[in-house]
């Protein structure tokens, strides 16, 4: 552990500079990642449940380093950027669900065919995915026209992750219609938040924080895996066998 923390701090993967990392075409899609869920408008947005971070840097593309401000002394974080936008979009998908926000209309509806297995838990679980964003219409035999889908999602995405969406349900038969719905929202949340190996500049890193500050459960993402790990400095001390 303690070669770890080391490796942490000298390793060139950590990003502390902005001004280094020059222009990066991942910037301006993060942004607009970041913008979707930034802008949705819900009542209880002005609730914080993390004390204030201050960002340091990005490690290897995939973690975000911070420090932590509360009343029994700063503690280093390392966020999980994947699993930290994942909470994000999940809260905020939940929360504007049945809205005419949530969804987005594609200019050229984009047709799909389906095995007879997929097109029949489609038609069961419809009205379901409407919720969420999708308009999906009957086109022929097992062939279904995608009108809108989830405004999160991006035109190309929104399509494709139909067929994992009725694979999970199709695993999930047995599941009360609360925990479809929390299984279709967990899985867009995962294929549409920012992955690891995205560069992120510090006001993207700041912005992401933010937002899930803002999140009912910040310190988990939807499927439970931690979306930071925290240490004191009673911890790196002990780590680097400090007295």
């Amino acid at each position: 552990m303690e070669s770890s923390v080391k490796a942490l701090f000298s390793s060139e993967a950590l990003r502390t500079d902005e001004g280094a990392l020059g222009y990066h075409p991942q910037f301006s899609t993060t942004d607009s990642q970041l913008r979707l869920t930034e802008n949705f408008d819900y009542s209880d947005s002005d609730k914080i449940m993390l004390p204030p971070m201050e960002v340091v840097g990005q490690y290897d593309d995939a973690y975000i380093i911070a420090r932590m401000k509360n009343q029994d002394g700063d503690e280093l974080v390392i966020v999980d950027q994947h699993a930290a936008h994942e909470r994000i979009l999940y809260d905020k998908v939940s929360k504007i669900r049945n809205s005419k926000k949530n969804s987005q209309e594609l200019l050229v509806p984009s047709v799909i065919t389906l095995k007879p297995r997929e097109a029949e838990v489609l038609m069961a679980n419809r009205a379901f995915l409407e919720e969420e964003g999708f308009v999906i219409e009957e086109f022929g035999k097992d062939t279904f026209a995608v009108r809108s889908v989830p405004l999160v999602l991006g035109k190309r995405i929104g399509t494709e992750i139909l067929s994992d969406i009725l694979t999970d349900l199709m695993d999930d038969s047995r599941k009360t219609i609360e925990e479809k719905k929390d299984k279709i929202t967990s899985t867009i949340a995962c294929r549409a938040a920012i992955k690891a190996g995205a560069v992120l500049t510090r006001e993207q890193m700041e912005r992401l924080l933010n937002q899930l500050a803002r999140t009912d459960l910040p310190y988990t993402c939807p499927h439970g895996r931690p979306t930071m790990i925290l240490f004191s400095r009673s911890k790196l001390d002990s780590l680097f066998l400090r007295s």
